[in-house]
């Protein structure tokens, strides 16, 4: 929405925030990818600790609940603040889909850099920054052109099988060769889980 923070840089000497909305307008909120590039400049920044605890530093205060928060901007309708519930939700997303990741690549007997190109598919990943991705360990180091957003693949790909028999048939090929694997079942899922919830 118009407003939504969605790029953040955060100077490394003096800790202050610098951010870019939706629409260039007055700061209202923060969309997904806004937070997630927040939590990479405040690492990156040193205000972050690799579990993903504040540190004592510029633009870091204590919130309403009593734990620190930092203070990203400044609004028409109040401060935007990144919260400890904020980090540890962005780390909680992005340790399930490094784990899913890391465990598909294990199941597929194939290491991450022997992947051409991995397709990101839904609106976050549309405006996903891969480099942000690969600094908070969502995505595994690389080059960022491997990391290719799609869009909405769903709805996409279900209107073209709609229209065209020819891609029908090409779906039901490509079915016929997917294995699934069950990553919440997999005894190995909790490790892999556990390491991806770290910030490097």
């Amino acid at each position: 929405a118009p407003g939504a923070v969605d790029r953040v840089r955060i100077d490394p000497a003096t800790g202050l925030a610098r951010v870019g909305t939706v629409a260039s307008q007055t700061p209202a909120g923060i969309c997904g990818t806004g937070i997630l590039e927040a939590v990479a400049e405040l690492r990156l920044a040193g205000l972050l600790t690799p579990s993903g605890g504040f540190r004592d530093g510029p633009g870091v205060r204590r919130g309403p609940d009593g734990r620190r928060e930092y203070l990203l901007a400044r609004g028409d309708d109040g401060d935007i603040t990144v919260t400890q519930k904020d980090v540890q939700e962005v780390l909680l997303a992005k340790g399930a889909i490094r784990a899913g990741l890391d465990l598909l690549l294990s199941h597929a007997g194939v290491g991450p850099g022997e992947v051409d190109a991995f397709w990101i598919a839904g609106a976050f990943g549309t405006q996903l920054d891969a480099r942000v991705a690969m600094r908070v360990g969502m995505f595994p180091d690389g080059s960022p052109d491997r990391f290719r957003p799609v869009g909405n693949a769903a709805g996409a790909g279900a209107r073209e099988v709609l229209v065209s028999p020819a891609s029908r048939a090409a779906l039901e090929a490509l079915v016929a060769r997917i294995k699934c694997a069950e990553l919440g079942s997999d005894r190995h899922f909790a490790a892999h889980f556990a390491r991806a919830l770290r910030l490097p």
